[in-house]
């Protein structure tokens, strides 16, 4: 039989296959032929894709979705996709660039350093950060939440802190036109469980949900953000007793 090595992080599996005549169900996302590589004469190669960790849908077309890679990959980049048909198409990709300074103009706080900052925008103003989460206000504007990285308080030896956790304004060219940060008193107490999804509202909110509780709440947070005043209002999400038979659950 197949080993169940939990504490390696590779669990046993069954897999379950149905033999039938019907349409194929996979795959449900194919990317087409890149413009760039036919103009580099590299042939017919596909879009690039993997690690997607979001979706949302265009408000303004039902057959437009929105992805993004999470950290994965040095050059974050977010994803259109057809829906229209069967399987989906994956049409672009467009890296998010910091070509206005916006991102590298933010003030470091608490742990989190000029130097750390430094480390999440390369030198060609693409950027290396987290993203789990992507919402459409379908104008042309998207918001992409970032997930921090590193624990408060904690030495060099464990998990520092590398990032704190971002809300990305940008435009359909990946242009960064606003980081939006939480307030500081949630920063000083971040844990590496943080932004795993966003939501925006056409009344002018965004809504966040944070992985984990953290500090001396009950819960795992979720986060209300109002773009007109800026500001933050935030509630805990109760969570089910586990019921996993491993101590604790996930």
């Amino acid at each position: 039989g197949e080993v169940d090595a939990r504490g390696d992080k590779i669990r046993s599996a069954i897999s379950i296959y149905e033999y039938s005549c019907a349409d194929a169900q996979y795959p449900t996302l194919v990317s087409k032929i890149s413009n760039k590589a036919q103009k580099s004469g590299a042939g017919k190669v596909p879009i690039p894709f993997a690690a997607l960790s979001g979706l949302s849908n265009d408000p303004s077309n039902p057959n437009i979705l929105y992805s993004i890679e999470d950290s994965k990959y040095i050059k974050s980049r977010f994803f259109t996709i057809e829906s229209g048909s069967h399987p989906a198409l994956l049409t672009k990709a467009t890296r998010i660039v910091d070509t206005n300074d916006v991102f590298s103009a933010i003030t470091p706080q608490g742990e989190f350093t000029s130097e750390d900052l430094a480390n999440l925008i390369n030198s060609d103003t693409t950027v290396n950060i987290d993203p789990e989460g992507i919402a459409a206000d379908g104008n042309g504007v998207f918001y992409i939440a970032s997930e921090g990285r590193g624990n408060y308080g904690e030495s060099e030896d464990d998990r520092p802190v590398e990032s704190l956790n971002f809300i990305f304004k940008v435009d359909s060219a990946g242009v960064i036109h606003e980081v939006i940060t939480l307030p500081e008193e949630l920063n000083i107490i971040q844990q590496r469980y943080g932004f795993e999804g966003i939501a925006y509202h056409p009344a002018g909110f965004l809504m966040v949900c944070v992985q984990r509780e953290w500090g001396d709440f009950s819960g795992p947070l979720i986060g209300a953000y109002n773009l007109s005043t800026e500001e933050w209002k935030f509630g805990v999400y109760p969570l089910d007793t586990p019921t996993s038979q491993n101590t604790g659950g996930w």
